[in-house]
């Protein structure tokens, strides 16, 4: 009996043993599994805000070994803290930053660079607002002191607007020719001799008194600050004035316009714009010179009408000082429920914002199709782009109080 006894006792010990050593491996794999985890939520990454960049370790969401989704960046000294979304390894959308001396940086990145307006904030007051364009200051530079504004300036492709008008070479026959004007800010002058719409942009060509045709396109619907160019609202016949690039031995065929079917010109890629000549009357002109970005438009806004569409609010409204037939402005803001309008017809709203663009109601399709296009060739139809639009200046909200209406 005490042999059996034995027996039982060193195979229940064998069993126990093989169990432990079980336990053992299965908790050292869990830990491993976990330390793996760990390991892939971490990653050294580096971001940048003007000219100034950290290198530093993300903590978050990881896809294939890339920041996708929210996460925080904290820079190897410990002075920048960004929580914000990535995509595919860059920021993306909403970030706010926050320096160890207090200042909180507020706004949005697209494809890792600081694009649209950001707020820079200590101890609960703004102390700049700025805007960018894919990482270069553009746009309104605001300076505050106490809550009031102290400075102001207009920055374009990140440099003082006097500064580039100073610097931009006045371009010459001789200076195409000899292409010294490669990588150089330039300025040119001449009449628009066409301008059409589509749901986005805006196409012109214009004569210019230097190198003869030019042609150039640029954002100035809502929606994408990135591509937007601060230029007067232009209508054929006007005498203008442009500064930016000129594109090196590129040209684009001219297929918007009657005049221009057909034919090449001489690619350029506008920063700035002014009028140097105005047709009598223009008071459009004289109310909204710039229909771009960056530019201030507080004031006391009327609610006329209002639209609802991709989570947005479209406010169709009037200046205060404005007559009811003029002066029509359309105000951007968010909405939290889709199904209620947050504000309402009548309203009268004090509104801290800024110039974003145009809002464009299409009356005919946006796209033509290519047998509308080439049937509004042969008729000599003067703007066959994409159709008719009504614009309005369009207004993005920073801060917005409600004077007077019923909430």
């Amino acid at each position: 009996m005490s042999g059996q006894k034995r027996v039982s006792i060193r195979i229940a010990g064998g069993v126990c043993g093989i169990f432990l050593f079980a336990c053992a491996a299965l908790l050292m794999r869990v830990r491993t599994e976990n330390a793996a985890m760990a390991a892939a939520s971490t990653k050294k990454i580096r971001i940048s805000l003007e000219e100034t960049s950290w290198a530093g370790q993300y903590t978050g969401d990881m896809d294939a070994g890339m920041p996708v989704g929210e996460g925080q960046f904290v820079s190897e000294d410990g002075s920048v803290v960004c929580d914000g979304t990535w995509k595919d390894g860059k920021l993306e959308g909403a970030v706010e930053i926050r320096y160890s001396d207090g200042t909180v940086a507020q706004g949005t990145f697209h494809k890792g660079k600081a694009d649209g307006l950001f707020r820079f904030i200590k101890q609960g007051s703004v102390t700049e607002e700025k805007f960018f364009c894919k990482g270069a200051q553009c746009g309104c530079y605001s300076v505050y002191e106490d809550g009031l504004q102290k400075e102001q300036e207009l920055l374009v492709n990140g440099m003082p607007l006097p500064e580039l008008m100073d610097q931009a070479v006045p371009m010459t026959r001789r200076c195409y020719e000899e292409k010294t004007y490669l990588g150089q800010v330039v300025s040119v002058s001449g009449e628009v001799l066409y301008v059409g719409q589509d749901k986005e942009e805006c196409y012109c060509r214009i004569r210019t008194e230097e190198v003869g045709m030019i042609y150039f396109s640029y954002v100035n619907g809502n929606g994408d600050g990135a591509d937007q160019a601060i230029l007067p609202n232009m209508t054929s016949g006007d005498r203008v004035r442009i500064y930016g690039y000129l594109l090196p031995d590129r040209k684009d065929l001219i297929v918007n316009d009657m005049k221009g079917y057909g034919n090449s010109y001489l690619s350029f890629l506008p920063l700035y714009g002014e009028l140097s000549q105005e047709e009598p009357n223009r008071e459009n002109h004289e109310r909204y010179p710039y229909h771009s970005y960056g530019l201030p438009a507080d004031g006391i806004y009327i609610v006329q009408d209002s639209v609802l569409r991709d989570g947005m609010q479209f406010l169709f409204c009037r200046r205060q000082e404005e007559t009811e037939t003029s002066g029509f402005v359309v105000l951007e803001t968010d909405v939290d429920d889709i199904e209620r309008p947050v504000y309402l017809e009548g309203d009268v709203l004090e509104v801290e914002g800024y110039y974003n663009g145009q809002y464009k109601e299409s009356s005919q399709a946006d796209i033509l199709s290519l047998s509308s296009f080439m049937a509004a060739v042969q008729r000599g139809a003067d703007d066959i782009v994409a159709g008719n639009y009504s614009m309005y200046p369009l207004i993005l909200v920073s801060d917005v109080q409600v004077q007077q209406g019923d909430h």
